[in-house]
């Protein structure tokens, strides 16, 4: 996983547009999926990756946990 490939997902996220059960889904597991690359060191610059990924935290989606 690349910081590349972050943005990218980050790009899927912005286009879920209104539907925020999609964008929080689509942010979940675009953290879990980071961390298991980052786990099994397949992730080229994880502080660089990790970074990138907080990035959807500025994003302003309500994130609904039940």
């Amino acid at each position: 996983m690349t910081v590349k490939d972050i943005e990218s997902r980050i790009e899927q996220i912005k286009a879920c547009g209104r539907d925020y059960e999609a964008a929080h889904a689509a942010e979940d597991r675009l953290y879990v999926e980071l961390l298991g690359a980052i786990a099994e060191g397949k992730c080229r610059n994880p502080k660089a990756c990790a970074k990138a990924a907080l990035a959807t935290q500025k994003m302003d989606f309500p994130r609904y946990c039940a």
